[in-house]
């Protein structure tokens, strides 16, 4: 799909869909009254009001006449129907995807703002093209060819969100592990990290990581991801995906949940960043008694450990407790300890 292009029929049925089922409601009309009227069968008007088919125009003007709706109001119902049919640029992948993965590349493409939590991988809009392959390729059922079919389709997503005239903001929570898990090679890893500095760096996405130190949180039943629409007959969804599907939730009570879990988490984790600094001054060093220590009852030592400065008794090694600090409030106690301000506890 070119750059600033409409997503598909995807959103169009989605807006189609809900005006029809609240002028059905507004009409005081049931799915077995339209059943009765020999126009559509209640499971064909659910599929119908819920966007998951295409619907033909003859449809549309029954309805229309069914519900009392005006000639104005029938002309764009019927605009909106002709929309319905339009192929998506995602068709072009069909034979190599599953079927219900359309339907989310058309919601992801429309959407204005996804904030996402990923617990195992690397969100696939944020993935480079060699980390998508590696992840791709663990499917050992999958042949060479639609293997690239799946990394192309990918990439494809990509362009569908951050080329268009309006860039989707694009918020990620994952964790330490994924982005210690090697994907691919170190070298994949390597790059897959610099690609998400990047991403971070122009304005329109943020990654954010929980620390393996602060591990625990609220999302920690699996991955999701909550998507937010301009249009008011687009409301927000969250997308849920298993191993033999995926699932959508649109009840205002279950995405609030969702977004309240989501802004807990967000704000938990540590900026890409930040996170990247920490990895980078996560080495252990060993433990060193500290000068001042003497050889009676006063003896300390201390070393880094996992981005942390540890300080334990020397003679509970392995049995007694271990004050553990970040270097900024380690600095800050060595430096009310210089000016006297813990002296009233010796």
């Amino acid at each position: 799909m070119a750059a600033g292009t409409s997503p598909g029929s995807t959103v169009v049925r989605r807006q189609l869909g809900r005006k029809l089922r609240r002028l059905r409601e507004e009409s005081g009309k049931t799915h077995e009254d339209v059943a009765a009227a020999h126009i559509a069968s209640p499971t064909t008007m659910w599929r119908i009001e819920t966007g998951k088919v295409a619907v033909k125009p003859g449809i549309i003007w029954a309805l229309a006449h069914l519900y009392d709706v005006d000639a104005e109001g029938t002309d764009a119902l019927v605009a909106l129907a002709a929309g319905t049919r339009e192929e998506g640029w995602w068709e072009d992948y069909v034979g190599s995807l599953p079927d219900w993965v359309g339907l989310y590349a058309g919601l992801e493409a429309a959407s204005t703002a996804l904030y996402d939590y990923q617990p195992e991988l690397i969100h696939g809009l944020l993935q480079t093209e060699d980390y998508a392959r590696a992840v791709t390729r663990s499917n050992a059922d999958l042949s060479d060819e639609v293997v690239e079919q799946r990394v192309a389709f990918r990439m494809e997503r990509q362009r569908a969100v951050f080329n268009r005239s309006r860039p989707g903001r694009v918020t990620s929570v994952t964790t330490a592990g994924v982005l210690g898990l090697v994907v691919g090679s170190p070298d994949v890893m390597r790059a897959q990290i610099a690609h998400l500095v990047a991403l971070t760096q122009g304005g329109d996405v943020s990654v954010r990581v929980l620390t393996a130190r602060d591990g625990l949180h609220p999302a920690m039943r699996g991955p999701f991801t909550i998507m937010d629409f301009d249009d008011p007959d687009d409301p927000s969804l969250v997308y849920v995906e298993t191993l033999v599907g995926s699932r959508y939730l649109e009840r205002p009570e279950h995405v609030a949940e969702f977004r309240r879990a989501f802004r807990l988490i967000e704000a938990q984790a540590v900026s890409l960043e930040e996170y990247i600094e920490m990895s980078t001054d996560s080495r252990t060093t060993p433990w060193i008694k500290a000068s001042a220590s003497d050889t009676g009852s006063s003896c300390v030592e201390q070393r880094r450990h996992e981005g942390m400065i540890e300080i334990r008794d020397t003679k509970a090694r392995g049995t007694g407790p271990v004050l553990r600090f970040t270097s900024a409030e380690y600095a800050a106690w060595l430096d009310g300890a210089r000016r006297g301000e813990f002296d009233h506890l010796v």
